[in-house]
């Protein structure tokens, strides 16, 4: 069992599309996708404990990983509503089930991806908390390589596998819709937020 596990993940990485239609194609349903949403947590919980960014401290507490785990849950629902929602306008094919279950199994690949992105998260916060004394420098080496790295990854797997889950012949496509949508987002985001 543990290889089949190993192979899926393998094949999540370098067979997106088959992998996705293959989890698809099985007779899954929210049950299992809510135990994909565990699964993608507790990964990430591991490795957090095996590399950590930062001097070590306390573990959180388990009230935190339930809070966590509940975060977990409200994302992959959000995210499989806007999945679902944007590719049905689209002309997408997939359905509830579909999105929510490909949310949650590309959360499951990918978070053994995500820790390469977290020294550069810690870079950044840390450039930007101290351009409030100064002009800001902006940080770049191999904690930046990795993100970029690790995020062109993750964008090009999310692509793959909503193109999959609702039929799409070219992923390109799909890339690009996500980048417009994301730039929208951020532009709305950044026109809310207070200035200071």
């Amino acid at each position: 069992m543990i290889g089949a596990v190993v192979e899926n993940l393998v094949a999540g990485f370098l067979q997106p599309r088959r992998s996705m239609r293959r989890l698809l194609d099985g007779p899954h349903g929210i049950p299992e996708a809510l135990l994909l949403a565990v699964l993608a947590y507790l990964i990430s919980a591991i490795l957090e404990v095996l590399f950590p960014v930062s001097d070590p401290r306390p573990g959180p507490s388990i009230g935190m990983h339930l809070a966590g785990l509940l975060l977990q849950f409200l994302s992959l629902f959000l995210v499989a509503g806007l999945v679902y929602g944007v590719g049905r306008r689209f002309g997408g094919r997939g359905s509830w089930r579909d999105a929510i279950l490909g949310v949650a199994w590309y959360s499951v690949v990918t978070s053994l991806v995500a820790p390469l992105t977290v020294p550069a998260r810690a870079q950044m916060v840390a450039a930007v908390d101290a351009a409030r004394d100064g002009p800001v420098e902006v940080p770049f080496g191999m904690p930046i390589l990795l993100f970029m790295v690790a995020s062109g990854i993750m964008l090009w797997l999310f692509a793959c596998y909503v193109a999959e889950l609702h039929r799409f012949r070219r992923t390109w496509n799909v890339l690009a819709v996500i980048f417009g949508l994301s730039a929208a987002i951020s532009v709305v985001v950044v026109m809310l937020m207070p200035q200071a």
